[in-house]
């Protein structure tokens, strides 16, 4: 994001990472610039309305409407305002009765981690890590929906996998205490450690 208008001039692909979560995001070049891409709204699962004020909100409301994903609105710039104006801005946000805001610099680098966390939070999605018996988790996890099963997981290490399973060792927030015997079935919450002992 830089001081002046239209910087993007295309979409630009990257990926943002957050606590091994990777999400992949698509810069877009400013609305009314002539290399906006109307379709990619359509299958974004969250929209990042990036502002530098909040009047610039009413210009993309038309456009809002062709995307049925999340969105959080990004006031940019923050760093340019004294503590008085942040105020007054975190209150007109407020006011205008919004969902998901955050107030951000990227020159200075605030509120970036809290974005990171807003987008991980909207992602609806669960990290759940592995481990060998008698080893340790692994350090990446498998990012799986909100609502996944042991099974799930297990058919995502490899299909087919879940019928060699003999037994499964969990820990974590689904569990009721560490290395909790578990079926098939159990439901997963993030964090959550499984240990498959195959036959």
């Amino acid at each position: 994001i830089a001081e002046h208008l239209f910087t993007t001039k295309e979409p630009e692909i990257g990926t943002m990472e957050y606590e091994g979560v990777k999400a992949q995001m698509i810069d877009m070049p400013a609305v009314g610039y002539e290399g906006f891409d109307f379709g990619l709204l359509h299958g974004a699962d969250l929209l990042l309305l990036v502002v530098e004020d909040l009047e610039d909100l009413e210009d993309l409301k038309k456009y809002e409407e062709r995307n049925r994903g999340d969105r959080i609105v990004v006031v940019n710039k923050i760093d340019k305002l004294n503590d008085n104006e942040k105020r007054k801005l975190d209150a007109k946000c407020r006011a205008k009765r919004l969902k998901d805001y955050i107030l951000v610099s990227c020159q200075e680098n605030k509120g970036i981690d809290k974005l990171k966390e807003m987008v991980f939070d909207k992602m609806d999605v669960i990290r759940v890590y592995t481990k060998e018996p008698g080893k340790t988790s692994t350090k990446l996890p498998i990012v799986m929906e909100s609502g996944a099963t042991v099974k799930d997981v297990a058919e995502k290490i490899l299909k087919g996998f879940s019928r060699q399973i003999k037994e499964i060792r969990l820990t974590g927030p689904s569990g009721k205490f560490a290395n909790q015997k578990v079926g098939l079935s159990h439901k997963l919450k993030d964090k959550d450690i499984v240990e498959f002992h195959t036959r």
